[in-house]
């Protein structure tokens, strides 16, 4: 993981301009997207359903 990428998008989630917040965040989750792929979308697909059943701790 390419650290240098990323450092200076989680200072830009702390910007008062709102555009850049909203860039930021849209890059951290493509590179969260790229680095977890198809098994990282599953779990979130999951998720709301796990809750939703009763089947998650705390749900």
């Amino acid at each position: 993981m390419d650290h240098t990428a990323i450092e200076p998008l989680l200072a830009d989630l702390k910007h008062l301009d709102a555009a850049v917040r909203d860039h930021a965040t849209g890059e951290l989750w493509r590179i969260w997207f790229q680095q977890k792929g198809a098994y990282g979308l599953a779990l979130l697909v999951a998720q709301p359903n796990a809750f939703a059943s009763g089947s998650c701790p705390g749900g």
